[in-house]
């Protein structure tokens, strides 16, 4: 496996897209670029591609909403919380790109004196449905901004019933 990953870090990206399109649910090059360069880094076989990426093939992932709760903050606190990040990303212009993305939500986490953990944490399952993934913005910037709101909206109604 060790060096099963190695040679995949080492497979320049455009190669590694051509050997990992039998194992995506996607004809759409593109999008299996963008998925494939996140998740290149933790890829120990080419058959990992499927379930490593399958949160962004899907419309929602399903998860329970228990993992939504971050280690320091309340059931409580989850869906206001979700709910307030939700109506900034609504209003949020600038470009949808993965940087930019984090220094607004970052400036608002600093501006409204909340805990990075409590913010980032239930973003990132919303958005992958997962406990570890990669970056919620990244994640955020392939799904778009309309599916990153479907999909925060989804964790508000399931931090709602906790």
């Amino acid at each position: 496996d060790w060096m099963n990953g190695n040679y995949i870090r080492q497979t320049p990206l455009d190669e590694l897209v051509e050997l990992a399109m039998p194992y995506l649910p996607t004809d759409d090059r593109e999008l299996a670029r963008k998925v494939i360069a996140l998740e290149k880094e933790r890829l120990k076989k080419l058959s990992d591609i499927t379930e490593a990426t399958e949160y962004f093939f899907v419309k929602q992932p399903l998860y329970a909403p228990d993992i939504l709760v971050w280690k320091k903050a309340t059931k409580e606190s989850v869906a206001p919380t979700l709910t307030a990040l939700g109506k900034v990303i609504e209003q949020y212009q600038a470009e949808w790109e993965t940087a930019a993305l984090e220094n607004a939500i970052k400036a608002w986490i600093e501006k409204e004196g909340r805990g990075v953990g409590e913010v980032l944490w239930p973003l990132r399952v919303a958005l992958s449905g997962r406990m570890a993934s990669p970056p919620p913005f990244a994640i955020a910037e392939i799904l778009g901004k309309s599916r990153t709101l479907a999909r925060l909206e989804y964790a508000i109604k399931l931090a709602q019933k906790l």
